[in-house]
């Protein structure tokens, strides 16, 4: 009978130390499982939203040195917007915007945070009057709401993206804002522009390629050699001949009207060796 006692005491004893391990066990699951859902949700979420309205709060200060509050504005007049494609005029100008989607398309196609172009391209359209078409800054359009978060957020990233791009021997370090800009009334400065940009305006990265090759070898030509207008005015048409036959063999020849094949002698072309 005591056995049957002792043995009794034993198994309630150790069903209480059960049940207390389970429930600590429990609560301290349940602990960690908020925790967890705290600092990735509630905190991450909420230093994704300071970081953003910290980018937004930059923009709106540039934009407002820009408007004459104080910016010296050296920055802008150091820009060369004549290499740059110009997408002030993308509502009116059927190529520019033809030209700005598959640039687009180019850089952000494979990244997880593409959306399909067409559609980035006609909200910002239907948000027109955020542009800041009389700033010329590419960067603002991050000031421009979407009312569309993945829209949006896919414009901030390709805003922040930096790529590069393989010209020869050198990688070229480039951003969106490189390649595009609120220029009205420039053209795709074919001797300066940028590799990335030749290469989807072109049709091809081999095609830009050449032309890079050819631009550099009329550069050291003038560089080297007393060169007279006549001599630059065709190595102009020959610039003119051969940006043609790139687009012409790729079915791209409506893009002609968007370049322009001056040649400047004291300008050294972007990727020149």
């Amino acid at each position: 009978m005591n056995v049957l006692i002792f043995t009794l005491s034993v198994l309630m004893l150790l069903s209480t130390m059960t049940y207390n391990s389970v429930q600590r066990y429990v609560g301290v699951k349940t602990a960690h499982n908020v925790y967890l859902d705290y600092m990735e949700n509630t905190i991450r979420g909420y230093a994704n939203e300071i970081e953003d309205r910290r980018y937004r709060n930059r923009n709106r200060s540039e934009t407002s040195k820009g408007k004459g509050g104080g910016g010296s504005g050296n920055e802008e007049k150091k820009e060369n917007k004549n290499g740059m494609l110009d997408i002030s005029s993308i509502e009116s100008n059927d190529l520019a915007r033809e030209i700005f989607e598959a640039l687009l398309r180019n850089l952000f196609g494979d990244k997880e945070f593409f959306v399909d172009e067409h559609v980035l391209v006609d909200r910002i359209l239907a948000k027109k009057e955020g542009l800041p078409l009389n700033l010329h800054k590419v960067e603002h359009l991050a000031n421009v709401d979407l009312d569309d978060n993945q829209l949006q957020e896919a414009l901030y990233r390709m805003l922040r993206w930096k790529g590069y791009h393989q010209c020869g021997d050198e990688n070229l370090r480039f951003v969106l804002s490189d390649l595009v800009a609120f220029a009205p009334s420039k053209k795709i400065w074919a001797y300066y522009a940028h590799p990335a940009l030749l290469s989807v305006v072109l049709g091809g990265a081999d095609a830009a390629e050449q032309l890079v090759i050819r631009r550099n070898e009329i550069y050291h030509e003038i560089k080297n050699n007393d060169i007279s207008p006549k001599n630059l005015k065709d190595m102009e048409e020959m610039l003119e001949t051969e940006v043609s036959h790139f687009l012409d063999s790729r079915g791209l020849l409506r893009y002609k009207e968007m370049f322009s094949f001056k040649i400047n002698k004291s300008v050294p072309p972007q990727g020149e060796e």
